[in-house]
């Protein structure tokens, strides 16, 4: 009898220390926010990269030349419910059909027992995946690029990765996706967001902010 007791007391005792640091999945960010004491915030980097906003409307272009508008269709800052702040911010097109994704996230210092702040991005682009870097600490940053008769200043490049054809399955992670290296490449600048996404087939999208007159 005291054995059952005391194992009965220990579960209950680590599913208090879970509920501690996490939040039903129901509760309003503000809600998460007050469970999670000790959620690190984002970096600035992470956080006001591209300067964002739902509903935002932004001017691209394709190489083709046809000109489209991607919005903000989602944009989510929260804590999830291992205590880690995270942001998820969806770009899309209705024609052509585009789809990008941005996601970050920094782990508690308490809960995760991370020595160091995370200052990256992972940004999805159909089979396409790249990881952006603070252009602060990127050895790829270049001088000046020029888009759309455009000139942007400390530009950034990130290398892309591709979903490898018949991707496998981990037994323990559907959605693992195992990835390959590809010529795609994401160019991008901390105020602007990503200027430029360069295809394999060389052919590309683009932030259009100024046609030549």
């Amino acid at each position: 009898m005291k054995k059952r007791l005391f194992f009965t007391s220990a579960i209950l005792a680590l599913s208090l220390s879970y509920i501690g640091c996490s939040s039903d999945s129901s509760s309003s960010p503000n809600q998460q926010y007050e469970t999670c004491k000790e959620v690190s915030d984002l970096s600035d980097f992470q956080e006001n990269f591209g300067s964002y906003k739902a509903d935002q409307k932004l001017p691209f272009k394709h190489s083709n030349g046809y000109s489209f508008i991607l919005s903000v269709t989602d944009y989510k800052k929260e804590a999830d419910q291992f205590c880690n702040e995270n942001i998820d911010i969806s770009l899309e097109s209705s024609y052509p059909i585009y789809s990008i994704n941005l996601h970050a996230v920094q782990n508690s210092l308490k809960f995760a027992h991370a020595t160091s702040l995370d200052d990256s991005i992972a940004v999805t682009f159909g089979q396409y995946h790249f990881g952006l870097q603070n252009p602060k600490n990127d050895s790829t940053r270049i001088d000046t690029l020029i888009i759309n008769n455009k000139i942007y200043t400390d530009v950034s490049v990130a290398k892309g990765r591709k979903v490898k054809n018949e991707s496998r399955k981990e037994a323990y992670n559907d959605n693992y996706e195992e990835t390959v290296k590809s010529d795609a490449r994401l160019y991008y600048q901390f105020e602007k967001g990503i200027l430029k996404i360069e295809m394999e087939d060389g052919t590309y999208i683009a932030l259009n902010e100024q046609e030549k007159k």
